[in-house]
């Protein structure tokens, strides 16, 4: 099966899994192009294949991506084995991670992609909250809540964050991880000319072998930051998300009673 731009082409499984991935695998790169404001222009074709069936013996990974050349075509392809089911957000966070790369390898000929390509889990975890902020489905208290206990990572740390280590982490730990990836993507996005800045960091991060920082001082010169003040402004993202939405955010009348007793108690 061909996905609609017939940029994914999707076997095994049955016909509703196929289906139902081609859907998903679209939506993905729509998603990603809304945040980006390009348009669509894509070369390399990326193949979902599709393993096994719900119910089986769950293998270590569930989604997995690999780089394929036979003579002079290219293919990336998304392995998914179905034996949890379809993981709409887990295959749609591997989708735009196969986006990433493809926008690295599309200009490199074929058999000159020797090179070491690594697209960091925060940037794919970090692009997917950024859409879930955007269709207004994230959750505003997880980014207070960092924002109060001063994150659980430290930015370092969370640059260097590798593909298993992202695998191992629980539940929480990686509802963390996502919601603090988001505030650094949005941050950027809202910079003064932070999309075209942002369409020329996506096409660099791939293929980069430095330091993180020095990559985002490069596309987002307006920032200026240290290493220590870009920690700094990455928590007040935190905050800003965290904050009240006037517009939206009505406390019941008990929350009233209790911020206003706060607010007018006198010491």
């Amino acid at each position: 099966v061909y996905s609609r731009t017939r940029q994914f082409r999707l076997s095994g499984g049955d016909s509703l899994s196929r289906g139902t991935m081609a859907l998903l695998a679209e939506e993905a790169k729509d998603e990603l192009l809304a945040l980006t404001g390009e348009k669509e222009e894509w070369k390399i074709t990326i193949g979902v294949v599709l393993h096994g069936k719900q119910g089986d013996p769950l293998p270590p990974r569930t989604v997995s991506m690999r780089l394929i050349e036979v003579e002079a075509a290219r293919e990336l392809r998304i392995d998914v084995h179905l034996s949890r089911g379809i993981d709409h957000e887990r295959f749609k966070r591997a989708v735009t991670a196969a986006l990433l790369y493809e926008r690295s390898l599309k200009n490199l000929p074929v058999g000159d992609s020797g090179q070491d390509l690594f697209v960091p889990p925060w940037l794919s975890d970090g692009l997917r909250e950024a859409t879930s902020w955007r269709l207004n489905q994230s959750d505003r208290s997880l980014y207070e809540a960092l924002f109060k206990r001063g994150g659980l990572f430290k930015l370092d740390d969370l640059f260097a964050m590798g593909n298993q280590a992202f695998e191992d982490m629980d539940g929480a730990t990686r509802a963390a991880f996502r919601v603090s990836s988001g505030a650094i993507v949005m941050a950027l996005l809202e910079q003064p000319q932070g999309k075209d800045g942002f369409r020329a960091f996506l096409s660099e991060v791939a293929a980069y072998q430095g330091e993180m920082p020095g990559l985002l001082r490069k596309h987002f010169p307006e920032l200026n930051l240290s290493e220590t003040s870009l920690s700094k402004w990455w928590q007040l993202q935190l905050a800003n998300k965290g904050g009240l939405n006037l517009l939206t955010d009505i406390f019941t009348v008990t929350q009233t009673e209790t911020a206003l007793g706060e607010a007018l108690r006198l010491n």
